[in-house]
């Protein structure tokens, strides 16, 4: 739901609200009047205050994945570069584990068939 949409619907069910209350108060029209510029400036104050609460909530959703992409990239590089040291020192090893499983393979007596 768009922040418009929401205004408008608070603004149009305020005066919607306001017009039922003229039609079935007990009030002079004076008092109606001013009851109802009273609402009117109280729903525009709200919807105010809530058009800049969205805004804060933007800026600090922003700050926030600002703020996630700054240190994930060091993160991710720093495990990259784990990743690529722990490769180049494994993979010599696994390649003598294999020459020691093929040597002891060939040191094992056959057992016939």
């Amino acid at each position: 739901m768009s922040l418009k949409n929401f205004t408008k619907g608070l603004l149009f069910g305020s005066l919607i609200g306001a017009s039922g209350g003229l039609l079935f108060a007990p009030r002079k029209g004076s008092q109606m009047r001013e009851n109802l510029r009273n609402q009117i400036e109280d729903t525009l104050d709200n919807a105010e205050q809530i058009s800049e609460s969205v805004q804060n909530i933007k800026a600090a959703a922003n700050e926030v994945r600002d703020g996630l992409e700054n240190l994930l990239a060091p993160a991710i590089q720093g495990i990259e570069k784990d990743i690529t040291d722990f490769q180049f020192q494994v993979e010599p090893r696994i390649s003598q584990l294999q020459e020691q499983l093929e040597k002891i393979e060939k040191e094992l007596p056959q057992k016939d068939k």
